[in-house]
């Protein structure tokens, strides 16, 4: 991967450091860059989780991705930096209520001073990553984030508008290496 060229296509110009400002720089450049798309599953052209196929399509024909194939260039990016980065298997929330089944999305979890969720590849997301934390609301321009805990389980969920709103819930992940 040519690190500077895919740190250029997110327009990120400084010198990348394993730290908080540099992952926070990142994350948002990436998602005010790089579409959440699924174009190639419609068009059954194949999907390839390759570092090269993935290059390729996001940084040098400008395309976006669905979860699997932004967050896991993503990863690779952050781990080129060194960040301490693994992947975590989330589960969408329907309409219905109900969660799809484990792997159904997939995004990062960073360790810095504390766990943070990393995510690049859901299209109703933040822009900056969350502490992986439930005792603090985490309010951003696409609306105030928090995590709820059951077990080993943590719910995001997202208000927009004030904090009387109801919350919805975006997905559940877990915070186990996959």
């Amino acid at each position: 991967m040519d690190r500077q060229r895919y740190l250029q296509h997110i327009g990120f110009a400084g010198i990348p450091k394993p730290d908080l400002l540099t992952l926070q720089q990142l994350h948002r450049g990436h998602m005010l860059k790089v579409p959440f798309e699924n174009l190639s599953i419609i068009y059954h052209q194949g999907i390839h989780l390759e570092e090269e196929a993935l290059f390729s399509k996001i940084v040098e024909h400008n395309r976006g991705g669905f979860c699997y194939e932004l967050n896991r260039l993503f990863a690779l990016l952050l781990k080129d930096i060194g960040f301490d980065v693994h992947f975590i298997s989330g589960e969408i929330r329907a309409r219905d209520g109900s969660f799809g089944p484990p792997f159904d999305h997939m995004a990062l979890m960073v360790a810095l001073d504390q766990p943070y969720l990393v995510d690049v590849g859901f299209g109703d997301s933040f822009l900056t990553p969350l502490k992986v934390s439930t005792a603090e609301q985490q309010p951003q321009s696409t609306g105030t984030f928090h995590l709820e805990q059951e077990g080993d389980i943590y719910y995001l969920e997202r208000r927009n508008g004030d904090q009387r709103s109801h919350a919805k819930t975006l997905y559940r992940f877990s915070l186990q290496k996959r």
